[in-house]
């Protein structure tokens, strides 16, 4: 039987692993046409330029996810606001989805929320972690 700390070395292996795999499987690109896809380093560039415009411009960035995808986004948005001193939220609020998808349907909640919050030049980041 295993002791503690290598049960624990073995967990947080797995973990990393897994942490990993997932930065493998991340996808950049620009639009939805799978041709446009960016290497990582030039997603991640991409990406970085267009917030810092964003920032300096006095822009928000706005986050969209469901499920545990929507706990990132609400995490991420407060790490923008306090990290990186810049206007970021997320549209993950109960009251919020429930309101927006009896009204509009639940497939329009986040097309719904950008239309009144977005303005010009926003950036919209749409994660999906499954």
């Amino acid at each position: 039987m295993k002791t503690e700390p290598e049960n624990l070395s073995v967990a947080l292996k797995n973990y990393f692993r897994e942490i990993e795999r997932g930065m493998d499987s991340a996808r950049f690109t620009l639009g939805t046409d799978p041709v446009n896809l960016l290497s990582h380093r030039d997603g991640l560039a991409t990406l970085l330029s267009w917030l810092v415009e964003c920032r300096s411009r006095g822009n928000k960035v706005m986050f969209i996810g469901n499920g545990g995808s929507a706990a990132i986004c609400s995490h991420m948005a407060i790490d923008f606001m306090n990290a990186g001193k810049m206007r970021a939220m997320d549209f993950n609020g109960g009251p919020l989805i429930t309101c927006l998808a009896n009204d509009y349907g639940f497939e329009n909640i986040f097309a719904k929320a950008i239309e009144v919050h977005g303005c010009k030049n926003d950036i919209i980041i749409a994660i999906s972690s499954s």
